[in-house]
């Protein structure tokens, strides 16, 4: 659970993601916007939506998981970012609301949550988080997280193809769906920070 400050950017309030606020409009987008598969890795069904059921403001993990609002709706949920550990390695993670994509939006929120990782800035838990490296999946056609990454830093890092392999579909027998993911890596010295918010966003 984020148990870390409210943080702030040029046009979006990011605030320590909470349940009972912004739970329903969560599970609301990955129902109705139809594109779970390239968020979850599998075709939409309602058993694979129950995993995202109190999903933001889950203890344990150290996931610290900002809910994101533009200040001009500042009642209206439109997506989450921010970074758990997964292993033994940190995950940069998102998900912003289909109406509200290519502004740029996911790029400010996840610059300003890199900074505060790479600085020792971000809790979860009640822990300090914070590391020289962080980790993010994007699948492979999905393009726009693919470009959002590259913005930001990240490199693909050529050792780690994944496959979502907890969420293979079966059906008699055999595998009818998987989602394959590329690794991407950004290193702290490669983190161009504060002065990236100079920058246009995408």
């Amino acid at each position: 659970m984020n148990t870390g400050k409210d943080l702030e950017t040029d046009r979006l309030f990011l605030l320590p993601g909470r349940d009972d606020r912004d739970n329903e409009s969560f599970l609301r987008m990955l129902r109705e916007e139809g594109n779970f598969r390239d968020f979850c890795g599998v075709d939409f069904s309602e058993y694979y939506l129950k995993n995202y059921d109190g999903y933001l403001g889950h203890s344990g993990g150290q996931r610290c998981l900002y809910s994101i609002f533009r200040k001009a709706e500042p009642e209206r949920f439109i997506g989450y970012a921010g970074v758990h550990l997964d292993k033994d390695d940190y995950r940069l993670e998102f998900y912003i609301s289909k109406p509200y994509r290519r502004k740029g939006y996911c790029y400010e929120a996840c610059l300003t949550i890199l900074d505060e990782f790479f600085n020792g800035r971000l809790f979860a838990d009640g822990v300090n988080i914070t590391a020289d490296c962080i980790y993010s999946f994007a699948g492979t056609d999905n393009v726009a997280s693919e470009n959002c990454l590259k913005k930001l830093g990240f490199t693909k890092d050529g050792n780690k193809l994944s496959w979502f392999d907890c969420l293979v579909e079966w059906k008699k027998g055999k595998i009818v769906s998987i989602a394959p993911l590329q690794d991407h890596i950004l290193r702290k010295e490669n983190f161009c920070g504060e002065r990236a918010l100079l920058c246009k966003v995408v």
